[in-house]
């Protein structure tokens, strides 16, 4: 890819001489950093990387490729079972254009802001100029490589069901989205650092990448029900005004256009065209400048940038919480500090958010008439509600196995320095964080909506599978070969860290409980009694973390 990209550039030297840049440190400046492009992991893959520290990274940039290309060639499907290419195009072009803006915000911040590039080449002999433009090329081409390769099986398909004229329309039309890509995209870091500090945006950015890789994750899902959701005997072709706000629709009318002969879409042709070209023009003109003086503002490098004194609170609701739920000052400390470090730390935000997007699919295949409002009637007599409200306890397994690594577990040292004989505060006090800010929400909302649907009669189930899941979580943990102390381990050793106890719960006693629960439905008043057995079993549990000592746990 590099020395295609750097050929075309020996090809067009003469222009960029025009514009005002030294070409040869250009052309050294962009296969830099394709070079660092493409050896840095992608962020829709951090959580596997993260337990695959040996893995070689050369090559991440064409596995998203790949993968997303692979999501594409559903998306290119349409072409065959639309007859419209008004609608069979939009799509398509609808997801070129999203993914590739959402590649841009995740993967590429980490360049985009990269202030290196003023603190290293200014002081030298290179002018602002050479820079700009090496980060223009740098982030087109991106851009453009990604773009076809999502778009690639709509391309082939295209030429091979509607001929070398639609052939080349599609392939204008993916170019012409790549730069609105890329306007879009440096109009949003634009306003991002025009209104938020620097620390602000890097929590903005992260936040753009778990939505990215959670709808990596779902996205198979949702491809294969697209079919499910069109009306494909009914389909006529209606613009509507708010059509013309959509840049996807914009060339899936040139498309239409150019493939009907349509020229009643001469106007969506004509936005297609004459948008991208102007965004262009003011993205080179106005935006890029504006932006490069933004970047300078930051500072240099990640720790740049002044030093601002923040004020914290010592007596809030988590200290107040924490006060309410813990014995010892020891369990209080950890406690407050799991929930605070699984609030600012992004990496375990990185880590553990995207991974529910397993999670979110399966609720809506196995619990799909539960979200159907006119199957609620038919739905209030039975007990099909205890699926779901088995399948939280997933949400604590996943958050607490998590919060067992982390970047900095050098830190973990201090654990063995208190002058506590067992470590059962400190485990304890990372369990009810979890269970608490985690679990407990979550539980409580797909209460609410439970109790809509069935009413007060659930109420004891909701009870008695929410203490369960306090007596899996309890079980899991002290029954586990591997006792772990919270955030104490690498992240790199995820991969090796014994999770059978898990599997276990997930696979036999989970279900296990689910139907034993059901099962109880059917004996008059055996719910509250089993409530309170669960209550007794989850305190017995707890007892035995008393058992804990130091020696069980290594560093």
């Amino acid at each position: 890819m590099i020395k295609a990209v750097l050929r075309i550039l020996d090809a067009t030297k003469g222009f960029f001489r025009w514009l005002g840049a030294d070409y040869e440190i250009l052309r050294h400046i962009v296969e830099l950093k394709f070079i660092m492009q493409n050896r840095r992991p992608m962020a829709a893959f951090s959580n596997y990387n993260s337990r695959n520290a040996n893995q070689d990274p050369n090559n991440s940039f064409w596995w998203m490729v790949g993968i997303l290309s692979f999501f594409g060639l559903f998306m290119g499907i349409l072409l065959f079972v639309v007859d419209v290419p008004y609608y069979a195009y939009s799509l398509p072009f609808a997801y070129i254009m999203i993914m590739s803006m959402m590649t841009l915000v995740t993967d590429f911040s980490t360049l985009l802001l990269d202030t290196t590039d003023n603190a290293i080449l200014l002081p030298r002999p290179v002018n602002s100029r050479t820079i700009l433009l090496a980060r223009l090329v740098h982030i087109t081409t991106y851009v453009l490589i990604l773009s076809f390769g999502i778009a690639f099986f709509t391309i082939v398909f295209t030429l091979f069901k509607y001929g070398i004229i639609a052939f080349l329309a599609c392939i204008i039309s993916v170019i012409l989205l790549a730069i609105l890509s890329v306007f879009f995209t440096a109009l949003l870091y634009i306003l991002l650092m025009k209104f938020t500090s620097e620390e602000r945006l890097k929590d903005i950015i992260s936040y753009f990448q778990i939505a990215f890789t959670m709808l990596v994750t779902v996205g198979y899902q949702l491809v294969g029900r697209v079919f499910d959701w069109l009306d494909l005997e009914n389909l006529q072709t209606t613009v509507q005004a708010w059509h013309y706000a959509l840049p996807p629709l914009w060339m899936s009318g040139a498309m239409e256009m150019a493939i009907k002969y349509n020229f009643s879409f001469g106007y969506f042709a004509v936005l297609a065209v004459l948008v991208p070209l102007a965004s262009l023009w003011v993205l080179v003109r106005f935006l890029a400048p504006g932006y490069n003086e933004k970047i300078a503002q930051l500072g240099t490098g990640d720790g740049g940038g002044a030093e601002k004194t923040v004020n914290q609170k010592r007596h809030g609701f988590v200290s107040w919480l924490a006060s309410k739920v813990t014995s010892t000052p020891l369990e209080k400390a950890t406690f407050e500090l799991s929930w605070k470090v699984t609030s600012r730390d992004r990496r375990f935000k990185m880590r553990t958010y995207p991974s529910l997007g397993s999670l979110i699919p399966m609720v809506f295949i196995l619990g799909k008439n539960i979200f159907d409002p006119s199957e609620w009637q038919n739905l209030s007599g039975g007990y099909s509600f205890l699926l779901i409200a088995y399948m939280g306890h997933i949400i604590s397994a996943t958050f607490h196995s998590q919060t067992i690594f982390s970047e900095d577990f050098k830190a973990a040292w201090v654990y063995f320095a208190t002058p506590n004989d067992s470590p059962r505060d400190v485990v304890m006090g990372n369990i009810k964080a979890v269970l608490l800010k985690f679990y407990t929400p979550f539980y409580l909302l797909i209460s609410g909506f439970i109790l809509f649907i069935w009413g007060p009669k659930a109420v004891d189930d909701l009870v008695l599978a929410y203490l369960m899941s306090w007596c899996l979580t309890f079980f899991e943990i002290i029954s586990s070969s591997h006792l772990k102390l919270p955030f104490a381990k690498s992240p790199a050793e995820q991969k090796e860290a014994g999770q059978s106890m898990q599997i276990l719960v997930f696979l036999l006693l989970l279900p296990l409980c689910g139907f034993g629960h059901w099962g109880l439905t059917f004996i008059p008043y055996a719910l509250p009694v089993a409530c309170v057995f669960a209550f007794f079993l989850a305190r017995m549990l707890y007892q035995r973390y008393d058992k804990l000592t130091w020696e069980k746990f290594d560093l």
